[in-house]
């Protein structure tokens, strides 16, 4: 039996985005994660916490998650 240690990097990303509610605090709405793995391929997800804030902030929440889904590509790109 011949037992080998194989080592691979990846890069990792997490973001979350958030409403500030009347009372002035974050309420979390979505979590974001996603990682580059060695070989250049990605996965990128997206994890709902709060669905009726999301439904009432539908477009914030997409719009952030397009530019979190933009800064992971670019730097899968810059590798």
């Amino acid at each position: 039996r011949i037992t080998m240690l194989k080592n691979n990097k990846t890069i990792s990303f997490d973001g979350t985005s958030y409403v500030i509610g009347e009372d002035g605090t974050e309420q979390i709405v979505a979590y974001f994660n996603a990682i580059i793995r060695a070989d250049d391929t990605a996965q990128i997800n997206m994890s709902i916490s709060n669905a009726e804030l999301y439904e009432a902030n539908k477009a914030t929440i997409r719009s952030d998650y397009t530019a979190f889904q933009t800064e992971v590509y670019e730097a899968q790109d810059a590798k």
